[in-house]
């Protein structure tokens, strides 16, 4: 969709210029294929610009990468300014505005200091989102444990409507035994400082 509303505002470029140097009317083929090729040069143009900005170990590129693509592709920045200097440009009928939109991104990091971060377990990434987020914002102990009981029945709810039977053990039940290292703390803990992505 935004490579046809780019195409119709390199359509109103391409009328505007047409106009300027003095053409009243222009057949709709003409006027696609004129779109076309300016179409086609700006990619180009761009192309090239971003190879040089990748070449220089940069993600956006800038004026120096546009000149370099200039220069490549022989166009004389001097003429070019002069062009821009002593031609009128009328301004556009409507000003096109920033896009494609950037989208929202929902990452959910946890506060600092909350406590989802101090009883989460070790072996879940801090990417991942709260385990309960209704506990949150909740301060009354009454208050945790009521929610904590409506989870937990919801859960078993869950489990209940997805019942899987299991097959019969084909063979004798296998415990490992417990190691002696195993026994630390299962859940993190906030000794001093702790950083997060967040800051």
């Amino acid at each position: 969709m935004s490579a046809q509303y780019s195409r119709d505002h390199c359509k109103i470029a391409v009328a505007k210029i047409l106009q300027l140097i003095g053409w009243h009317s222009i057949n709709s083929t003409s006027l696609e294929v004129l779109t076309d090729i300016l179409v086609k040069y700006i990619q180009q143009i761009s192309g090239i610009t971003m190879d040089y900005a990748n070449e220089f170990g940069q993600t956006e590129a800038n004026l120096d990468h546009l000149g370099f693509a200039f220069q490549e592709m022989g166009v004389n920045v001097a003429e070019l300014e002069e062009y821009t200097t002593y031609v009128n440009f009328a301004p556009p009928a409507c000003p096109a505005p920033k896009y494609p939109l950037p989208k929202e991104d929902n990452l959910n990091f946890l506060k600092p200091g909350s406590k989802e971060v101090v009883t989460r377990p070790v072996h879940i990434p801090e990417h991942l989102p709260p385990m309960f987020p209704l506990l949150e914002g909740v301060e009354n102990e009454e208050e945790k444990v009521q929610i904590k009981q409506e989870i937990e029945e919801e859960d078993v709810k869950e489990s209940k409507s997805q019942e899987f039977k299991k097959p019969a053990a084909v063979s004798p039940e296998f415990r490992r035994p417990k190691r002696e290292d195993e026994g630390g703390r299962p859940t993190r803990e906030i000794s001093s400082v702790m950083m997060t992505t967040s800051g």
